[in-house]
Order: structure tokens, then sequence, then C-alpha cells
């Protein structure tokens, strides 16, 4: 069985770092999810001003058939999140996806499950799985310009599944 060890020490040691550094310059900072940078991966491909509703499904494979999920839409250019980020299985997901009612472009690293699991002329797959710093500091420009950005006392880690620790009672 293949752990993916590490993640919550290594989102808590560069949250830090980059606290630090916005402390140490008087700097704001603005916070840019995993989630959120693989929709930027889809700014160039779904065009906003041509199809404005069309929903994009960020999924980062957390293992065992479940994925971390972000529902975003393009809207006047911008990124908006439509619905609260969740944790569950790519069935559920789907699901619940599927009830959206527009067309759904998924991005994200769970590209070779979803291939086997979507039927539906409505759902669309991005070939290209990889976020790239042009992603996430598109992302974070827009936040900033939108005035979303903060001292690093804003700047939190968003878990959205429970740590190995924590789900096994260790505190």
């Amino acid at each position: 069985m293949i752990k993916d060890h590490g993640s919550f020490t290594g989102i808590r040691i560069g949250l830090s770092t980059i606290k630090a550094f916005c402390d140490v310059t008087n700097k704001p900072c603005v916070g840019v999810t995993s989630l959120e940078g693989f929709a930027y991966k889809l700014f160039d491909i779904t065009d906003a001003q041509r199809a404005p509703l069309q929903y994009i499904c960020s999924l980062v494979n957390a293992n065992h058939g479940n994925a971390y999920c972000g529902i975003f839409k393009f809207y006047n250019g911008k990124l908006t999140q439509t619905h609260d980020y969740f944790f569950d299985s790519i069935d559920n997901i789907l699901e619940f996806v599927n009830n959206l009612e527009k067309n759904i472009f998924f991005t994200g690293n769970c590209r070779i499950i979803l291939n086997d699991m979507i039927e539906s002329d409505k759902m669309q797959i991005n070939p290209n799985v990889i976020i790239s710093a042009k992603d996430i500091a598109r992302c974070a420009f827009d936040k900033f310009c939108a005035g979303d950005y903060g001292d690093s006392n804003l700047l939190t880690p968003l878990y959205l599944k429970k740590s190995s620790a924590e789900s096994n009672g260790i505190n």
C-alpha cells in the first residue's frame, strides 16, 4: 500500500516560511489552493466571454477512490468558487457535478481514474494535469487585484481531511 506521507507537514512548513517572509518584509500575502491552481490551468481553454457558465471541477487524488474537490466557473474573466471545497469519493463527486446542469471541465490529478468513469457528453477532462507557477501567479494576482489579501495571520492551511494522527486519536 502506497501512502502520501508528509503532505500535512509540508503544507505547515511552506505556510510558516511564507508567513515569516511576509512578516519580516511587512508585505501582504495571498493564499492560493492547489484546487484553484488546477482551475486556472483552464483559464485559456475555457473562454470566459464565450462560455461563462461552464463549471470547472478541480480534483486532487486522495487515494482509495477519494478526491479533494473544488467547483469553480470563470465569470467576466475571473475565477469564482461556486461551492465549498469538499472531500468525498470520486463516485459521489461525479454524482454531485452531474446535477450542476451545465458543461463541466475536470482538471487535477485524477485524470486516469476519471477516464474510465465519465460517460456524460457534458463532461470533459483537461489532459494537462500539472499546475505551473504561471497558474498560481495568475490566481494570486487576480486575488490581489480584487483585494483578497492581508497580513500573514490570515494565511491558514486548508485541510479537507483529517491528518493520520487526528484520525487515530493522537493529538
